[in-house]
């Protein structure tokens, strides 16, 4: 992409300020109990096994350069894929991320031995795990070859493949499976501009069989991230544009995560390298996706947001209900010359952004998950939970890995787990009290 070209239509920003009458909570109360352990040397020794146990379920600014364009259907013939190379029964594989759907099914993006992401899908709590991978169109190195993808339920899931680097962006396609991958059905091309210097795509986002989002990153320059948003109607078989760099709305700060919890509401999250002032803010939007608008976040008692630029990052958002949501905060404090500080907030709102409240955690964390509309849990070094919707954290556990969770029951969860180089599924019967490592096994 020629990045003058975006510098030149780039239209601008126009910050607005926090909102009157966005009282932040009190900070709620933090057990503090013993901290980490002193050595760790290696992830497993970092992990408690526990005993085998029976797993049972519990309960607007207009486009001015490029027309917003929709994905129409494509006569180029090599736009089918063809399957990636056999996994190897019986062998080991590196899970990278798990969705698990129930207490024995669920869904994962895995390795074997350097080569592509595959999509997994397991039906004995992850101890085996079948390749349901679509056919992939392959333009490079398989082992650059990495997925992204969304599982609605144990049916439902939509995927979409990309190189890291700067391969030839065209005819992007999203792939759909309604039968846990056995068959999988091709979108139409994505609408592209075509000046994508590359294509990295975030996760994509569906609230449901039909309604879905997909966030791309297509170009970075001057301390700004070109992005541009899809949005689909008809389950992922056609899509449309609904931003990009010409248009502007979300090209700014970089772009960190996408979610919706509704048809209409939904948030960009974002980050702040301390050049903004405001601190903490998210983009916005209440008509699913057509336009976006700035949130600036309450700023915590601790913290002067208005008078002094904080390196703030908005990130993991989550939400619990068409109404409710949560994201979490991280800012780094300078405390002497050489040195920072990072402070980690957890803030929700009951009304679509009106009012925030917060609670800054004691120590970082990196992920937030949520099992129902009270409880869940949110993992750093020191892993928390809740009960009462995130207004109060509790710490369960400290561990020597940081983990993205999976969580199907409020005792029965998964989790990722990274510490350096080393990488292990790892899972939990007691709400992360103890967690316990799973060998992931190509299935025969």
């Amino acid at each position: 992409m020629k990045r003058c070209k975006w510098i030149w239509i780039l239209t601008l920003i126009i910050l607005v300020g926090c909102q009157d009458g966005a009282v932040p909570a009190t900070p709620a109360p933090i057990e503090t109990t013993a901290g980490p352990p002193t050595a760790a040397p290696t992830l497993t020794s970092a992990l408690e096994p526990t005993q085998p146990a029976t797993l049972t379920a519990s309960p607007t600014i207009p486009p001015t350069e490029e027309p917003t364009q929709v994905s129409q259907p494509s006569q180029a013939a090599d736009l089918s894929g063809t399957p990636l190379p056999p996994l190897t029964a019986g062998k080991e594989l590196t899970v990278t991320a798990v969705e698990m759907i129930n207490p024995t099914s669920g869904w994962a993006i895995g390795t074997q031995a350097g080569g592509p992401d595959y999509i997994l899908f397991t039906s004995d709590s992850g101890e085996t795990w079948e390749d349901r991978s679509p056919p992939v169109r392959k333009s490079g190195n398989l082992s650059e070859l990495h997925a992204q993808g969304y599982f609605l339920d144990s049916q439902s899931a939509w995927v979409v493949y990309a190189y890291h680097g700067p391969p030839p962006v065209k005819n992007k396609v999203i792939w759909k499976t309604t039968d846990s991958g056995r068959n999988w059905v091709m979108s139409q091309p994505l609408p592209l501009t075509g000046d994508e210097l590359y294509f990295q795509p975030e996760s994509p986002a569906f609230i449901d069989q039909n309604t879905g989002w997909l966030l791309a990153h297509v170009d970075a320059g001057g301390g700004r991230d070109f992005v541009e948003l899809f949005h689909t109607r008809d389950g992922g078989t056609t899509w449309k544009r609904l931003d990009d760099p010409y248009r502007g709305d979300l090209s700014g700060s970089e772009n960190t995560d996408l979610g919706f919890g509704s048809q209409d509401w939904g948030w960009v999250t974002k980050d702040n390298p301390q050049l903004i002032p405001g601190g903490a803010f998210l983009a916005q939007t209440v008509d699913g996706g057509d336009n976006w608008e700035l949130v600036f976040l309450p700023p915590p008692e601790d913290l002067d947001w208005d008078e002094v630029l904080f390196k703030c990052k908005t990130f993991q958002p989550t939400f619990t209900s068409p109404q409710t949501g949560l994201v979490l905060v991280e800012c780094q404090i300078p405390v002497d010359s050489d040195g920072l500080e990072t402070h980690s907030y957890i803030y929700s709102t009951s009304d679509r952004g009106e009012n925030w409240q917060y609670t800054r955690l004691p120590s970082p964390v990196s992920d937030l998950e949520f099992v129902n509309l009270q409880v869940g849990y949110a993992a750093g070094l020191n892993i928390y939970s809740t009960t009462n919707g995130g207004l109060d954290w509790v710490k369960i556990k400290t561990v020597t890995w940081h983990g993205r969770l999976s969580f199907v029951s409020p005792d029965l969860g998964w989790a990722v787990a990274r510490k350096g180089e080393d990488i292990a599924l790892v899972q939990t019967v007691n709400g992360g009290s103890t967690w316990q490592i799973i060998t992931p096994l190509a299935a025969p």
